[in-house]
């Protein structure tokens, strides 16, 4: 049994995120979410920076994957930085727009950018095909009694 994603945490997490996305049953919260309309955001902490990532190509047609993304973003990507950890970045989801509004520092940002960036690799990989499961029946061969 070949163990690929047990050594790599990001590339789990984000297998675990593609597959509840393509419609299996997982359970997540969404601690920020979506902006209400018309809501005024607080100004932007020094040595913070807001920017817009585009993750439209990530969700598909299904917005809700969003919160399950913004969750594997808050906990792969400095976890103890954002907002619901006491820190003071924040994520929110635009779904007119499919994109995610993240307030972060810019290291953390490319932090974001390597995520976003591997779950399109993940999604781009041929789906492994089905293991058997169980032992494998010997063909061709004759066991005395």
């Amino acid at each position: 049994m070949r163990r690929i994603l047990s050594t790599k945490p990001l590339l789990a997490a984000g297998a675990v995120w593609l597959f509840s996305a393509m419609g299996h049953d997982v359970a997540a919260s969404d601690p920020i979410g979506p902006a209400p309309r018309g809501a005024v955001h607080e100004s932007v902490p020094p040595g913070h920076v807001r920017q817009a990532y585009p993750v439209g190509d990530l969700l598909g047609q299904r917005s809700g994957g969003a919160p399950l993304l913004m969750q594997l973003l808050t906990t792969t990507v400095a976890p103890q930085s954002w907002k619901e950890a006491g820190g003071r970045g924040e994520v929110r989801y635009e779904s007119e727009r499919q994109r995610l509004v993240v307030m972060q520092t810019p290291e953390r940002h490319e932090q974001v950018t390597d995520l976003l960036d591997a779950l399109r690799r993940l999604m781009r990989q041929k789906p492994p095909e089905r293991m058997p499961v169980g032992p494998k029946e010997p063909q061709g061969r004759n066991d005395p009694a």
